[in-house]
């Protein structure tokens, strides 16, 4: 035994010289060092590495967790002067504005000058560009900032002139998934809610504009407000600091030599130090579960989560001993009820034997906070999309348009609501009162586990339900969130619960919920059809799977 702990303490050695002699060598790089490095930051933009393999998102696609990566490594470098960052399409998602954001304040306040170039910059691109030290956009790029705006489609009038009807049941005054099928125009409840998340995201940049650039958040207000600005405009009323094209940033700067992180990488010296192989470290694993849920398996091209994908995910680490913690990183409106709950019953076998950290993305509302309500601890940013605490079920009737076309559909049935799913007819007095059953205990169920979940009362529980959508900072008030941040505070809490000794780092490692492979015979034959709208693929899902956790929107930056 000691004879084999003796020529592992020479291997290891023996490595780190190699390391160190290495390193040595390439020191005479260091004068070529550039003194900035120039990012280019667009979308795609999505939060964690894509799985490889992915044809709507290539491995070659840059992530938030990347660039994070990047920007804490050039914090760090003391020769670094600055970052320049073309900007050019951020990402639609606010929570995804927001860790993009906090990427570039962090950066700025680790003491290095951060200048971001826009071209023809939208409100989301300024909001992003507002943390930076220095802002510059192109002289002919207007900057279109004209405040906010929601825009909500309503089908029952073309379903009417179509022969066709929505018919449902739903569950919280707040649940507008199934209006949007059933009315002609928005509700009071479902105004309420969606001007309330417009009042936080516009308060939310308001303040970020305010703090950044050192005015009274009147003036912010009235910025974003007031445009669309010509970029000499912009630049008199101090919302930009200059007008210049991307090509002249390094000539403004003083002529500085601005690399790419290509070229400051081949510059860099890893640190020496000692690396012992015989400790494995353990793993913060990050299961993305993205999409709207489905039962079975679900498909990467129609960007559904499928349940069993799901379980098989969650089951794997909890059965991997290296596996320290789960980081869940959600982002979906919901979808099958069904799937919801399986889903969530394999969060909770999990978080029994493991630290269970939920982050939410973007959107995770509905089925999508229900199957991560049991992590031990939720982290949001404040403008994600949440709760949404409701159940709606239903159908399409055509049975308008058959009357139509002449044709007559004749049933034989055993049974009150032996017809119940079917589309030829509406329910009957018999069916409706079977549905709204059904409706009531998946409503009672939800809130429960919401309940048992968060530690929250029956009335807290209930109060913060009703299939309303929270931002993330209103949902920490109702007790929905434990805390606001980014990935990276989930990976935190992770590592911080998972801890045994002090000091102890853990490796990070992504994992994609992804379908069963199959042969290529098979996935030839069995192809799917491209992705739907996303009013369509709603259709679809209320028509496929009956018992819905749907959250009725998400909300785009344009």
């Amino acid at each position: 035994m000691v004879n084999i702990l003796y020529r592992l303490l020479v291997v290891n050695l023996l490595g780190n010289l190699l390391i160190a002699l290495a390193n040595l060598l390439r020191l005479p790089r260091l004068r070529a060092r550039p003194a900035w490095v120039r990012l280019t930051v667009k979308d795609p933009l999505p939060s964690r590495p894509p799985p490889h393999g992915r044809w709507l998102l290539r491995p070659g696609v840059p992530s938030l967790a990347a660039l994070s990566r990047l920007c804490d490594d050039l914090a760090r470098d003391p020769r670094l002067q600055g970052v320049v960052v073309e900007l050019r399409r951020a990402p639609p998602g606010f929570a995804r504005l927001e860790s993009l954001r906090t990427i570039i304040k962090r950066l700025a306040e680790a003491g290095k000058r951060v200048v971001v170039h826009l071209s023809s910059p939208s409100l989301k691109e300024y909001f992003v560009a507002s943390a930076a030290t220095t802002i510059l956009v192109d002289e002919s790029g207007p900057l279109s900032l004209v405040g906010l705006a929601a825009e909500v489609t309503f089908f029952a009038g073309a379903l009417e002139k179509a022969g066709a009807r929505a018919d449902a049941e739903y569950r919280g005054e707040y649940k507008s998934f199934a209006e949007v099928f059933t009315r002609k125009e928005m509700s009071p409840q479902h105004r309420e809610a969606l001007e309330a998340i417009l009042v936080r995201i516009e308060e939310a940049v308001r303040d970020a504009v305010s703090a950044s650039r050192k005015v009274e958040p009147k003036v912010a207000l009235e910025w974003i407000q007031g445009g669309p600005y010509t970029a000499e405009e912009a630049a008199r009323r101090g919302l930009v600091d200059g007008v210049c094209y991307a090509d002249e940033v390094a000539e403004r700067l003083g002529n500085v030599r601005v690399g790419t992180p290509s070229e400051w990488r081949g510059t860099r010296v890893s640190p020496l130090r000692y690396r012992p192989l015989v400790r494995v470290p353990r793993k913060v694993r990050v299961v993305s579960l993205h999409g709207a849920i489905v039962t079975g398996e679900g498909s990467e091209l129609r960007r559904t989560l499928g349940a069993d994908a799901a379980i098989r995910a969650l089951d794997k680490a909890r059965k991997d001993r290296r596996v320290a913690a789960v980081v869940l990183h959600v982002d979906s409106r919901g979808g099958s009820a069904v799937g919801s709950d399986l889903i969530w019953r394999a969060t909770t076998r999990l978080s029994a034997e493991k630290p269970v950290i939920a982050y939410f993305d973007d959107v995770a509302a509905s089925g999508g906070y229900y199957l991560a309500c049991g992590a031990h601890k939720i982290v949001a940013q404040p403008g994600t999309l949440t709760g949404s605490i409701g159940v709606v079920a239903g159908k399409l009737s055509f049975q308008g348009l058959l009357e139509r076309l002449g044709l007559n559909v004749t049933t034989v049935r055993r049974g009150d609501a032996a017809t119940m799913d079917s589309v030829f007819h509406g329910y009957s007095d018999e069916e409706r009162r079977r549905l709204a059953a059904e409706v009531d205990a998946l409503y009672a169920q939800f809130v429960k586990k919401v309940a048992l979940g968060r530690k929250l009362a029956p009335d807290a529980a209930e109060a913060a339900a009703k299939g309303r959508v929270w931002t993330g900072i209103d949902a920490r008030d109702k007790g929905l969130v434990d805390s606001l941040g980014d990935m990276e505070t989930a990976l935190t809490i992770a590592e911080d619960l998972a801890r045994r000794r002090p000091g102890e780092k853990f490796e990070h490692e992504d994992v994609h919920v992804a379908p069963k492979r199959r042969g290529l015979v098979p996935r030839i034959l069995g192809a799917e059809l491209p992705p739907l709208p996303a009013s369509l693929e709603d259709i679809q899902l209320l028509a496929s799977e009956g018992l819905l956790l749907m959250a009725p929107y998400s909300v785009a930056c344009k």
